[in-house]
């Protein structure tokens, strides 16, 4: 808008119907500038974020745009990013930022402050006893669960290197092998509430080194399908060693009677997606998920002198509707490629034209060029528009 002929270098926006309308006419005899967004019907759009996407780490925004979906209830189920934990604290002292306290299974964990992705604390697994995790109960139980967390893990890769307790020919066909032996590290337990033991099927994210070192999500359980999804893009444990990577993983059971094998299983590491399957069979008897671990598991450790994991900023939710802030402008090269992203946190309003959210920095500095995208419930990602971190609200 010119605001009548004032504006001496206007900018245009100029928006596509999908109707004609042979009264709209727009002439010009001046060169224009144009902001152009390619509008996809049913995909969401992100037409702009408030204080011109200057944002502030824990302020609240408001994104305005289009096909955001209905989000209820806004808030996720977890956002727990540790910083308000008192150091030394057992995990299952406190409560998250948003949603109820942590329980325990096996040894629970504590708050330390010598490894963290942001802030300045982060919960710290040290699986000398084997089972050390930490639990989230899904009341009521979920049909759609999605989870993100950071995670930097500790051994001494010389140790995964040398160990000839498992590795071939030590050990691998021996009368009376267990795989299971062979250092058996599960990361993350995700468990139904049906089956013969109650908790079927289990979703587990992990590697056994080395009979199976690559990560994968293995399901079994009771009375369903036992089996292996593994990663269309591979990574071995070894890979995922001393250095922080964000881990997410969205499952959703299947529809109506469990008869049509259309359940979801996807995952990212870093941003690039590792896992898709949509047509994943979970089993016959209609299921939801009742409960997550984190931590988690790992037998034997026989001859580890270090093994542990840090976990920080877990979003847990019954929605991949989400909105993420990264370093890359396309989410299609996120996909593909990865990117560091950071998870912000919706609250009070999520409809289909507008979202507020606190803002959530993670990782990144003052200033670096980032983009904003919002996710609908189906995983479909917007545009990406332009935002940076700030400390002072924009002129």
């Amino acid at each position: 808008e010119d605001s009548g002929g004032s504006d001496p270098d206007p900018e245009f926006i100029f928006v596509a119907s999908l109707v004609g309308d042979d009264s709209i006419n727009i002439e010009s005899e001046s060169y224009l500038k144009a902001s152009q967004i390619a509008v996809i019907p049913g995909e969401p759009n992100v037409a702009s974020v408030s204080n011109n996407g200057e944002l502030i780490h824990g302020e609240s925004f408001s994104i305005s745009g289009n096909e955001f979906g209905v989000k209820s209830p806004v808030e996720p189920e977890i956002w727990d990013d540790f910083d308000h934990y008192d150091l030394g604290q057992n995990i299952i002292e406190g409560e998250p930022v948003i949603g109820p306290s942590w329980s325990p299974y096996g040894t629970s964990p504590t708050i330390e402050n010598n490894m963290s992705y942001s802030g300045d604390k982060s919960v710290f697994v040290n699986l000398d006893d084997g089972i050390t995790r930490f639990e989230h109960d899904f009341s009521p139980h979920q049909d759609k669960v999605f989870m993100s967390w950071w995670r930097y893990h500790e051994s001494n890769p010389e140790e995964v290197i040398n160990d000839v307790y498992c590795n071939e020919p030590y050990h691998y066909g021996v009368p009376g092998y267990d795989p299971d032996d062979c250092h058996n590290y599960k990361m993350l337990y995700l468990m139904g509430d049906q089956g013969t033991n109650g908790a079927s099927p289990q979703i587990m994210i992990g590697a056994i080194m080395f009979t199976r070192q690559n990560w994968m999500h293995a399901i079994q359980g009771g009375n369903f399908e036992d089996a292996s999804a593994n990663w269309i893009s591979s990574y071995s444990y070894g890979q995922t060693l001393n250095s922080w990577q964000r881990w997410d993983t969205y499952s959703q059971m299947e529809s109506g009677d469990f008869s049509l094998n259309d359940g979801v299983l996807d995952a990212w590491l870093s941003g690039q997606k590792v896992l898709n399957e949509h047509s994943y069979d979970y089993g016959e008897v209609p299921a939801q998920w009742k409960d997550v671990g984190i931590g988690a598991l790992f037998r034997p450790r026989s001859v580890y002198t270090k093994f542990q994991s840090y976990f920080d900023d877990i979003y847990i939710d019954n929605t991949q509707a989400r909105i993420e802030i990264c370093d890359v402008s396309n989410w299609n090269s996120r996909e593909e490629s990865g990117a560091n992203c950071a998870i912000q946190i919706p609250h009070t309003t999520w409809d289909g034209s507008t979202i507020q959210f606190t803002a959530n920095q993670g990782s990144f500095v003052e200033g670096e060029d980032l983009y904003l995208f919002v996710i609908d419930s189906e995983g479909q990602a917007s545009n990406g528009v332009p935002i940076s971190f700030t400390q002072q609200m924009g002129c």
